[in-house]
């Protein structure tokens, strides 16, 4: 699970580009939630970190802003009425079905 991509320091790549290349871990360890998968993630998080800052810039214009509009008209009316009025809060479970 080492990263096995080489760069060469003197062509610097970006972060992104750094974190599309670093070697995953298997679905088998990060199922058997195995000690090497956390290293992973410790080991990485900067570059991660740095890699989503880099991909939200570089798409910031094509970015999606959900809005209430992709819920259902009524399951969006029962989760505003049980905001103002939490007695109500079972007619959401009632809609959400």
């Amino acid at each position: 699970m080492n990263n096995t991509a080489t760069f060469n320091q003197t062509n610097p790549v970006s972060s992104l580009e750094r974190a599309r290349a670093l070697d995953l871990p298997s679905r088998e360890a990060t199922l058997n939630r195995a000690p090497s998968v956390q290293q992973f993630w410790n080991r990485n998080n900067s570059l991660l970190s740095e890699a989503w800052q880099e991909w939200e810039n570089n798409h910031q214009d094509s970015l999606f802003i959900p809005d209430a509009s992709l819920l259902d008209k009524n399951l969006r009316d029962a989760v505003e009425q049980a905001w103002q009025d939490p007695s109500k809060e079972s007619a959401v479970q009632e809609k959400s079905l």
